[in-house]
């Protein structure tokens, strides 16, 4: 009796040009759903970080990005903090010196997996050379900041004690913990499902001095007073 074994079917290339169609329409859609200035920011990084800064962006390109980037959570949290930077203005008295660098603070685990440190050697924000600094709690931070990130891996109280220390410093914290913004922060990165949104608590904003782009606002879940508000 032959045993002999019956090919495994392959797809026709019509099946496959299907498949692919599809997954081409859910990476598309999932691009669109990133806020407009969000996209112009990913796509500035990523000509950088690939040696492209001497091409234009395409409206194909922007539309086209990596799955791979799409699903990164790690590098589109540093792109939201990178974009912050480009989309908030600081008093001048937050910098000790007109070459002084825009300083980007870590404080608890770091979530970016180098994400940040990609964009710093390749970027500057507001023409300032962009620093990160690592803190292993709120007790070693010890060095002035534009943006203070808060990771979730920090205790509750720790989180107030942040929030308590930077009172009325031009320091823009930032968080990825439910509720942070509520709390006081100034940002908070929050997960819904598959994508990640952004809260502004524009009274925080305000008692930082920091003056929020209409842009960023508006795309924004805001907390705390008006939008105005934060542009006082």
């Amino acid at each position: 009796m032959s045993n002999t074994s019956k090919p495994y079917p392959l797809k026709s290339s019509k099946t496959h040009h299907i498949a692919s169609r599809r997954v081409s329409v859910r990476i598309r859609r999932r691009w669109l759903d990133v806020p407009a200035w969000l996209r112009e920011a990913f796509v500035a990084v990523m000509l950088v970080c690939f040696g492209l800064s001497q091409l234009q962006p395409t409206p194909a390109l922007a539309q086209q990005p990596e799955a791979a980037d799409l699903d990164s959570p790690s590098m589109v949290q540093a792109v939201y903090l990178y974009s912050l930077g480009r989309y908030v203005e600081w008093p001048k008295a937050a910098f000790a010196e007109a070459s002084s660098p825009f300083v980007i603070g870590i404080v608890g685990e770091d979530p970016f997996e180098g994400s940040l440190e990609g964009i710093a050697a390749r970027k500057t924000i507001q023409g300032r050379k962009i620093e990160i600094r690592r803190f292993n709690s709120l007790k070693a931070y010890d060095q002035a900041c534009q943006i203070l990130f808060v990771s979730h891996s920090v205790p509750a109280d720790q989180q107030a004690a942040v929030i308590e220390k930077t009172k009325g410093k031009p320091v823009l914290v930032v968080g990825a913990t439910p509720g942070y913004a509520k709390r006081g922060a100034v940002a908070n990165f929050v997960a819904e499902g598959d994508r990640i949104s952004i809260e502004i608590n524009v009274d925080a904003a305000r008692r930082s001095q920091l003056r929020m782009d209409a842009k960023l606002l508006s795309l924004a879940k805001l907390v705390g007073a008006s939008p105005a508000d934060a542009n006082d």
